[in-house]
């Protein structure tokens, strides 16, 4: 019969030190690949988008308002699956410098389209005008 022999001190020292090294490793790569979803706004356009509403992946109502949220010094408009949306039924709000569109009764859409519908927002620096735009699109689900 064999017996088996105890490992010694050094052995399991080492054992112990390489399991906890490879699940450290374990958690940082689970960190960094981890879907930060629908909360995360996208950063095509150069740091210009600071938030966006409804946020990609996100699910609204018909007559919900929809818009993005720009940095400081940015100026944009607004199509909603391609179709734009006229300088007067923009809702702005200078003061956050954030652009909306509600859609309703006598505007370009009288409710959102139900299903997946996508966003684009045309975005450039004040400073540089719209000749240097750049677009921004996300979807969303409307119910």
């Amino acid at each position: 019969m064999l017996r088996e022999r105890p490992l010694s001190d050094q052995t399991r020292r080492f054992v112990l030190t390489f399991a906890m090294l490879a699940a450290l490793a374990l958690i940082v790569v689970g960190v960094m690949a981890a879907d930060t979803g629908p909360s995360a706004v996208s950063d095509t356009a150069g740091g210009a988008v600071e938030d966006q509403f409804p946020r990609a992946g996100d699910q609204i109502l018909r007559q919900e308002q929809v818009g993005i949220d720009l940095a400081e010094g940015w100026m944009g408009s607004l199509a909603v699956n391609g179709i734009e949306i006229p300088e007067q039924q923009v809702i702005r709000n200078s003061g956050q410098n954030q652009l909306f569109f509600q859609a309703g009764a006598g505007k370009v859409l009288e409710e959102l389209p139900s299903g997946s519908t996508c966003m684009t927002a045309t975005l450039w620096e004040i400073a540089r005008g719209p000749a240097q735009s750049r677009a921004v699109t996300w979807c969303f689900e409307v119910l």
